[in-house]
């Protein structure tokens, strides 16, 4: 389980990542220990199917870090103006 994240832009918070990111296929671990809670579920895929739900869930995570970071850094530029 992860530490609690009052820092979004820690390291905490970048560990977190990166251990979401390297765990991506653990069909084992829970939805719940992953920052983003919507990757698609394992269901019993393997071989092929397997290697295309695995990229699609790095995916579905990079999609969700570049909107969650965009987010957050947005109005910090946006205060500077």
């Amino acid at each position: 389980m992860h530490p609690p994240r009052s820092d979004p832009e820690g390291l905490d918070h970048f560990f977190a990542i990166f251990s979401d990111y390297e765990n991506i296929g653990d069909e084992n671990r829970k939805p719940s220990e992953f920052l983003y809670q919507g990757l698609k579920p394992f269901n019993g895929e393997n071989g092929k199917d397997r290697e295309d739900l695995e990229e699609e869930r790095r995916k579905q995570y990079r999609d969700w870090l570049r909107d969650t970071v965009i987010s957050v850094s947005l109005p910090a530029v946006m205060s500077r103006c």
